[in-house]
């Protein structure tokens, strides 16, 4: 036999047939983690003699030096812009920028 226990005053559900149940908050939705920003690659470097070289206007390919390198995964893009307070690259196909972070 099953019993039912009650307590003095109370209206719950089992006390009055019919009755609905309190209505409770919903339970709060977890905001999606942010991601985790990749650590940069590291860039790859220029030796000290090829940007002697470019800046004496004596490299015999400038090209080789400046523009996007790839490397793995990632790409470095080397500029010579000394008065640029940033720069922006532009995929090819126009759909994405990319501010880019300065290191000298």
């Amino acid at each position: 036999m099953a019993s039912k226990s009650s307590k003095k005053g109370s209206t719950g559900p089992a006390d009055a047939p019919g009755t609905p149940a309190p209505a409770t908050a919903p339970a709060a939705a977890a905001a999606p983690a942010a991601p985790t920003p990749a650590a940069a690659p590291d860039p790859r470097p220029v030796a000290a003699h090829e940007l002697q070289l470019v800046a004496e206007g004596r490299h015999g390919n400038p090209h080789a030096v400046f523009g996007a390198h790839p490397h793995g995964a990632a790409v470095t893009v080397r500029a010579h812009k000394p008065l640029a307070e940033s720069v922006t690259v532009l995929y090819a196909d126009g759909a994405e920028t990319l501010r880019a972070e300065l290191r000298h």
